[in-house]
């Protein structure tokens, strides 16, 4: 298993999500584990949009605004992630 961090491409607004980190075995199931979380969609206004649950709101259900990188387990210590996007 790995560490990745998923982040957004896209820009965030508030009360969304600008990056996770997950445990996975590799890039396209670290990928997945979003795409699973994020497989809903809503028909709002007679537009469709794909969005979150709740647990990942802001990333796309097709994971078209994710990006996925491999945090390497070795280096220095020091902080891997903080994100704050409070409404």
């Amino acid at each position: 298993m790995n560490l990745y961090l998923i982040s957004r491409t896209d820009g965030h607004d508030y009360d969304e999500y600008d990056a996770i980190l997950v445990r996975a075995s590799d890039p396209d199931a670290a990928l997945e584990m979003l795409k699973t979380k994020c497989a809903r969609e809503n028909h709002w206004g007679g537009e469709h949009y794909s969005w979150c649950d709740g647990m990942y709101s802001g990333f796309k259900g097709d994971g078209s605004n994710a990006k996925v990188e491999e945090v390497p387990l070795d280096g220095e210590p020091g902080l891997i992630i903080g994100s704050y996007n409070a409404g």
